[in-house]
């Protein structure tokens, strides 16, 4: 059986011969099942090379089918010869690779510009044997290629102005220089697909420049005290493996290691729950009292009897824990926005008060219209006066609330005062905290299971903040993709999605708390 090559595939060999065999053989294969997220990145990919071919009026589109390729290829011809000046989905096969460029662009010389367009930012080196392989499969069917180009969305485009959506590159001279290597790789990439499966060994191919979906079937899981494990190992990996070190507990005491690697090691020796004295000032300094004092956070019920010290006293004012959902359209849809910018469109917040017993509230935009104004106004309406909020990786939420500040000047200074209120729950764990179902991360959806077991997010419809905003996005800005009676189920999933964030927090803290006597 002959298998037809086509520049994604010559790609994926690159990456790997195992993954080309897969996606080549396995077509069907559960890993290669399109989730909300992949298919909005599909979406907005086709909605950018839409913009793309606008920008070349009077261009014909080869509106058929990919597998109907032979008719592909006929009217691809038909086009060129009719004088149009440019093609889009232009379709060509050559000694069985299957191309079809994005813009295929007439040249005043009578030649053509190949030019791909991709929704990055950036010019990337995996772009270069893209076009490449699309360059030499024109050259055999006999197109003059004068030039090829790379389209991608320009970061200074600001909306509503959109006339500078895109940035061409020239990459001429990059590719003709990848050229001669193609007949090879393209010879080598149809013997593999052609045997069985290849024996390839695991390395940083599996992740670059894409993350291969078939790791699972590839990678031994790790377990929680390898060496594999280290954060932020880099070097040191190497270094210890060299050393036939493989497990945590195993790296010698003379061995240089940061902080938080010397707090794995001692967890992997003891098997038990690391918990520096420090995390009681930590929470001190996070709730805004000065370190040593006996005021700090006090969780409904916690008691302090046994540990030899007084039971600290309630905080004066609640605490409030925060947590955002952003959407991030490739083509920006709101004022002053750019490409990718993240505009939040959801948010949680939960609230302790000072007699330890919670409250809640959330807010989800409705609609395409800008959210902005409507979410800085619900904001500043919960916690204008609120002293100290909690996030767990604060950067995010302050970015959030400093993007907040730009959009709606009228309330920048009280947006902002807010912003510098907000403090992080991440680093008090990380520096203080380490338990060996981590399993070398820090991120929230490591920790909780850890520290707080009983509060999972199994139960969800909506587990992570990726699907999360696949779905909003789809919710606010393309309501028609969804069934009508899916809509307010839908909006339910992500309230309730969000607002398990921020009670992870309020239950993370109290741990922390008990865990420090406080």
């Amino acid at each position: 059986m002959t298998h037809r090559l086509s520049k994604t595939r010559f790609l994926d060999g690159l990456q790997c011969h195992k993954l080309l065999w897969w996606k080549t053989h396995e077509r069907d294969a559960p890993e290669l099942s399109v989730d909300p997220q992949l298919q909005l990145v599909f979406d907005q990919g086709t909605e950018v090379g839409g913009r793309a071919c606008g920008e070349f009026p009077g261009g014909v589109l080869i509106d058929l089918p990919h597998w109907e390729a032979e008719a592909r290829v006929h009217a691809t011809r038909e086009a060129m010869v009719a004088g149009a000046p440019a093609v889009f989905e232009a379709t060509f096969v050559e000694e069985d690779v299957f191309v079809a460029v994005d813009i295929l662009a007439r040249t005043d010389g009578g030649g053509w510009r190949l030019i791909e367009v991709k929704s990055s930012l950036d010019l990337k080196e995996v772009h270069i044997p893209d076009a490449a392989v699309q360059t030499w499969v024109l050259e055999r069917a006999g197109v003059q290629v004068e030039s090829v180009e790379l389209m991608h969305l320009n970061r200074a485009c600001v909306f509503p102005d959109l006339s500078d959506l895109f940035v061409s590159e020239g990459i001429t001279a990059e590719v003709q220089d990848f050229l001669p290597r193609v007949p090879s790789l393209i010879h080598e990439q149809k013997n593999v697909l052609t045997g069985g499966l290849p024996v390839v060994p695991t390395g940083s191919h599996c992740r670059a420049p894409y993350e291969c979906p078939f790791q699972g079937r590839c990678w031994t899981p790790e377990p929680s005290d390898s060496v594999a494990r280290l954060y932020h190992g880099g070097a040191r990996k190497d270094r210890l493996r060299a050393m036939d070190v493989r497990k945590l507990g195993e790296i010698p005491v003379d061995f240089d290691l940061s902080s938080v690697q010397e707090r794995q090691r001692r967890a992997a020796r003891t098997g038990e729950l690391v918990v520096e004295e420090g995390l009681r000032a930590a929470l001190e300094e996070l709730a805004g009292e000065p370190q040593g004092s006996d005021v700090g956070f006090q969780a409904s019920g916690t008691d302090s009897d046994g540990l030899g010290l007084e039971p600290a006293p309630a905080s004066p004012s609640p605490l409030a824990f925060l947590d955002f959902e952003t959407v991030a359209p490739f083509i920006p849809r709101w004022e002053g926005c750019r490409p990718f910018t993240a505009v939040p469109v959801q948010f949680s917040c939960h609230f302790r008060e000072v007699d330890g017993t919670e409250r809640h509230e959330e807010w989800l935009h409705n609609g395409p219209e800008d959210p902005r104004p409507a979410c800085a106004h619900r904001l500043l309406d919960l916690l204008e006066d609120v002293p100290v909020i909690l996030a767990y990786n604060a950067p995010f939420e302050m970015r959030c609330i400093r993007g907040l500040a730009d959009a709606v000047p009228g309330l920048a200074a009280p947006l902002t005062a807010l912003a510098d209120r907000i403090k992080d729950l991440l680093p008090v764990v990380r520096e203080h905290i380490y338990h060996l179902d981590f399993q070398g991360s820090f991120s929230l959806k490591a920790v909780l299971p850890a520290l707080v077991p009983d509060l999972t997010y199994e139960g969800l419809e909506i587990k992570d903040g990726g699907e999360a905003s696949a779905w909003l996005f789809r919710l606010l800005l393309h309501p028609e993709s969804i069934e009508a009676n899916r809509v307010d189920r839908l909006r339910s999933d992500l309230l309730a999605y969000c607002r398990l964030d921020t009670l992870a927090l309020v239950r993370l803290l109290g741990r922390l708390e008990e865990l420090a006597g406080v």
